[in-house]
């Protein structure tokens, strides 16, 4: 995706701060510096409908990318064309809530 012309919200920082180390507790780098990384090598994911839906009443129109290493970034569109990282997930939602294993 790249980070050229994307703003990271503080939202998005506090909620990958909290889920990366969630996932890697013992992780002692730079967690900005990772998800800037991330960001740098995820691609575009198509979500289904309906949470495309939702996700539009919440946050407008976005867009979405994902990492082979199961992360989902959540980008809003504004009009002028600015775009805004909204969070930060992981791919396994249980991942979210900090459960280290997904089935």
């Amino acid at each position: 995706m790249g980070t050229g012309k994307l703003i990271l919200t503080n939202h998005a920082l506090e909620r990958f701060h909290e889920r990366f180390h969630a996932v890697y507790p013992n992780f002692r780098g730079d967690a900005e510096k990772k998800l800037r990384k991330l960001l740098a090598a995820a691609k575009p994911e198509r979500i289904d409908a309906l949470k495309r839906l939702e996700r539009l009443e919440r946050h407008g129109d976005t867009e979405y990318y994902t990492t082979q290493c199961g992360w989902r970034f959540v980008v809003a569109v504004e009009e002028d064309g600015t775009r805004l990282l909204v969070t930060a997930e992981r791919v396994c939602r249980l991942q979210n809530k900090g459960v280290k294993v997904c089935v």
